[in-house]
Parts: structure tokens; sequence; C-alpha cells
């Protein structure tokens, strides 16, 4: 269930039919934000820490492992102490749109994490080509948002894998308050090219 006020983000078919969701439910997404290191982003994020460092099949990955232990709870409230941040009130931005590069398979999910944390609502291309890493901590996160603790994080969460396609890039950096380009020089210049709200970071 979305929350009051929140704007769904109406998707056309064209663009519903050229990407793919792998985790998240696009009918849910929503625009909006939610105050820095937001109790409940920290929880979903820990949750993720439990579930990997559970996981065999995580076991056998260090940077997974690497990734779900920089997670843990009292790490993330380390960090949050640590921020000039702590005792001021400031809110996400909104949505937030991610390119993520393939040669680092882990760092959609620092990205990820980043992007909750500062209280955003989170859209990640993943590269188009999937690797072991990845996918366990996609299945990982998928498991969480099928349960009824975590449910709510569908209308902030999407994470798609679609082959080069502007399009779909300018549909989504038309949509973005934010955005994180991993990449070179030529992949930042052309994304620069697209329309951006006015106050897009």
């Amino acid at each position: 269930m979305l929350k009051l006020g929140v704007v769904v983000i109406h998707i056309p078919n064209n663009i519903n039919v050229a990407q793919q969701v792998l985790v998240g439910d696009s009918k849910y997404l929503g625009n909006f934000s939610l105050p820095v290191w937001d109790a409940s982003r920290i929880e979903f994020l820990a949750g993720l820490s439990r579930l990997l460092l559970k996981s065999k099949n995580a076991r056998q990955f260090p940077d997974v492992i690497t990734f779900a232990y920089w997670l843990r709870k009292s790490n993330l409230h380390t960090l949050k102490n640590s921020s000039p941040y702590v005792n001021k009130t400031q809110m996400g931005l909104g949505l937030t749109f991610h390119i993520c590069p393939a040669n680092v398979a882990v760092n959609f999910a620092y990205s990820m994490a980043f992007g909750l944390l500062a209280g955003n609502t989170c859209v990640l291309r993943l590269p188009s080509t999937n690797t072991p890493t990845t996918q366990v901590i996609v299945d990982a996160i998928k498991d969480l948002l099928q349960t009824s603790q975590y449910a709510y994080m569908q209308e902030s969460l999407l994470l798609l894998r679609y082959q080069h396609n502007d399009d779909v890039n300018a549909f989504w950096l038309g949509k973005a308050d934010g955005r994180i380009i991993w990449g070179g020089d030529n992949t930042v210049k052309h994304m620069r090219s697209f329309q951006v709200p006015a106050r897009s970071k």
C-alpha cells in the first residue's frame, strides 16, 4: 500500500516492454523522499545484511560478504553518528536514477544503499550481462521485498535490466530528481545529453 500523497510513476507501455524488472513492482513505484538516515531504510538494509550473511550462496563471494558486513545495523548507525547531518533534518531529493557499471559486480548494491540511506526512491539500471555475484544480491533483495515486513520497499526501489535503449534512458532521466552515473567520460557525456527536470542533480 502506497503512502498517502505519494505520486505513482506512470510507465508507458513501450518503456515497460523494453525493460526487465528484476526487483520491485513498477505498478507501485512512487516519487517521494524520506529523511536522510530514515529508520525504515536502515532496518531494510540491515535485513538484507542478515539474509546475505546467512546465505550459503553468498559465502562463495567475498565481495558480497564484505558488502553484507558493511550493511550491518551497527555499522550503519556508526556511519550515521559520524555524519555532519546527524542532528539536522535533511530530506532526500526524490527519485534517483542509477546507471551501474559492469566492471565491478557489487557496485550497484552500494549505489542502491547510498541512495536509500539518502532518503530517495531508487531506480537502478543494472548491467545487461548478469554475474553470479549480482544474482545472489538481487535474489536476496527480491526475497526481502516479498515478505510482509519489508513489502513497503516496493514503492521506493526498482532494479532493472535493459539493452542500450535511449528511449528508456530518456524516460527515467526525465523523471529523475538525482542522477548517479557510473561510467567513463563518454557514458557521462551521453547521459547528460538527455532532458532532465530543472532541479535534477
